[in-house]
């Protein structure tokens, strides 16, 4: 068992905490633009505001905040995948990585143009713009020496490429992170006194279950926290995927890719679950 955590960034000369590099970015241009931006924004109904549409998500209704929550995210998975029985382990360096990337994986989206762009509509050409971005904000943070140079370099690797071995085992974190704020808005679906929000927490839930159970399915093969992630959900999620369809589209018509996108991880989920118990 991997008992040791990173807590700080160590460089040759100093020592910076993650909640310091956090504090640093806060107080720039990007930082005041993550703390505007709101998350989920594309399920956001017109005839809601955005402080009422930002509630129930709680610490992930915003870019700035979501990074401190993927971050201890990170943390969480870390420290349970080394004490289990999964053979992949990450070791201080590793970790000091991982925290990084979790902490600073969205900073770029608050010096681009677009910003936050939903992962449907988002081009090579806007992950390229954001990933570019990546060492010049580290190293803004933490300073340009070589130490700081190599370790930005590693994180942007790490953001950049989901089949390398810490890359996979970030996007598995993130994927978690996107099913965990569908099911914090699901429980209020039937009791938020407003009907389109009602209904864009169905379309959220419909959609992310939709495109991140099967990814996470495939995750918990390796990854000993995306197979508890799932396995202490396993309830809810099954309650959501045996809901009819129509609860989710009510009157409007469900798009055909998306629902066979919903049939398909639905049938995956259940061959899971039965494997699981």
């Amino acid at each position: 068992m991997l008992a040791e955590i990173c807590n700080s960034v160590h460089l040759d000369k100093e020592v910076i905490s993650f909640r310091e590099i956090h504090q640093r970015f806060s107080l720039t241009t990007g930082g005041e633009k993550l703390k505007k931006n709101v998350r989920w924004s594309a399920f956001q109904p017109l005839s809601v505001s955005n402080s009422e549409h930002q509630r129930p998500f709680g610490a992930d209704a915003n870019n700035l905040e979501h990074c401190r929550l993927i971050y201890g995210l990170t943390r969480w998975a870390i420290q349970i995948q080394n004490s289990s029985s999964y053979p992949t382990k990450f070791n201080l360096d590793d970790q000091e990585i991982l925290d990084l990337a979790g902490l600073t994986h969205d900073y770029p989206e608050g010096l681009t143009e677009k910003g936050d762009v939903n992962f449907k509509v988002k081009t090579k050409q806007d992950e390229q713009n954001e990933l570019k971005l990546v060492i010049p904000i580290i190293t803004g943070l933490i300073g340009d020496s070589y130490e700081a140079l190599e370790l930005a370099k590693q994180v942007k690797n790490c953001l950049g490429d989901t089949s390398s071995r810490l890359g996979r085992f970030f996007n598995s974190i993130e994927n978690i992170g996107y099913l965990r704020a569908a099911l914090i808005v699901w429980p209020q679906i039937d009791t938020i006194n407003h009907r389109h929000m009602s209904r864009s927490f169905k379309l959220i839930n419909h959609d992310v279950l939709s495109n991140n159970i099967p990814s996470l399915i495939s995750y918990s093969k390796d990854y000993y926290p995306v197979y508890k992630y799932l396995s202490d959900r396993k309830q809810i999620i099954t309650q959501i995927f045996n809901t009819p369809e129509s609860y989710f589209y009510g009157h409007l018509n469900t798009d055909q890719s998306s629902s066979d996108n919903f049939h398909f991880a639905k049938e995956l989920w259940g061959l899971w679950s039965q494997k699981s118990e």
